[in-house]
């Protein structure tokens, strides 16, 4: 969807800076003005910056997904649940890399490994494969909380 998350911030950016600001006289506004445009523009930075971790996160949970995929039963409810979930998480892939996008497939797929986390509880007798996979699953959204915070 156009604009983008950065192209709306940029838009915002040049009407502070190009639009409101000559016509302010008082140094307080002036000051308080430069401060919101230092802010939109780290917000546009942030938004760039993500959006290729957001990329290789979304594809790296997807190969996941599809592993687990593999180890389930057709009958199984969660087979149905991760065939809508990626179905749906594919099709939000964008025709241009945009913030939001991104960030509602990252939702969703996260969701998905979260669904395979508790349909595959840590316990004895689980195939050695789910555990395997159950770990790196893990070990991925350990990862994406410490790099998000």
């Amino acid at each position: 969807m156009r604009p983008t998350s950065e192209e709306s911030l940029q838009g915002m950016r040049r009407v502070l800076a190009d639009v409101i600001m000559p016509t302010v006289n008082d140094s307080y506004a002036i000051e308080q003005i430069g401060h919101q445009i230092a802010a939109l523009d780290d917000l546009a930075r942030h938004c760039r910056d993500d959006i290729p971790r957001l990329m290789q996160a979304n594809d790296d949970m997807l190969v996941l997904i599809d592993e687990a995929r593999r180890l389930v039963d057709e009958q199984d409810t969660l087979a149905t649940e991760l065939d809508k979930g990626a179905a749906i998480a594919r099709s939000l892939h964008p025709r241009y890399p945009d913030f939001e996008d991104l960030n509602e497939r990252n939702i969703v797929l996260r969701g998905l490994l979260s669904s395979i986390i508790q349909a595959w509880p840590s316990r004895p007798g689980l195939s050695q494969q789910r555990s395997e996979l159950r770990g790196r699953i893990r070990c991925h959204l350990e990862s994406q909380i410490v790099r998000s915070s």
